[in-house]
């Protein structure tokens, strides 16, 4: 098994505004070719708002995409998706 750990205000996300990107979130790498069977288990500890945890594909170090399990300011958590190409494109679903 392993286990990777975010510390505390890390995030991957290219600001469609400004181009500011936030790229300090933990990655395990790796290339692979063909057929493969992946998962996972993602179990975040919602302490504070905005507190995730997600499985990112990542293609390049500007074009991945993430899947979150989120704690919004309002305290229910939501799944978001976020598509990058360039700069990153979010959205959230309760």
């Amino acid at each position: 098994m392993l286990t990777v750990a975010a510390g505390p205000r890390t995030d991957l996300f290219t600001s469609p505004e400004d181009g500011s990107v936030r790229a300090e979130a933990p990655l395990l790498l790796g290339s692979y070719r063909g057929d493969f069977q992946f998962s996972a288990l993602v179990a975040p500890a919602f302490g504070a708002a905005f507190d995730a945890g997600a499985l990112i594909v990542r293609e390049g170090p500007d074009r991945w995409l993430k899947l979150a399990f989120d704690a919004p300011p309002e305290g229910v958590p939501m799944v978001v998706s976020v598509v990058t190409r360039g700069s990153s494109h979010d959205a959230n679903g309760a």
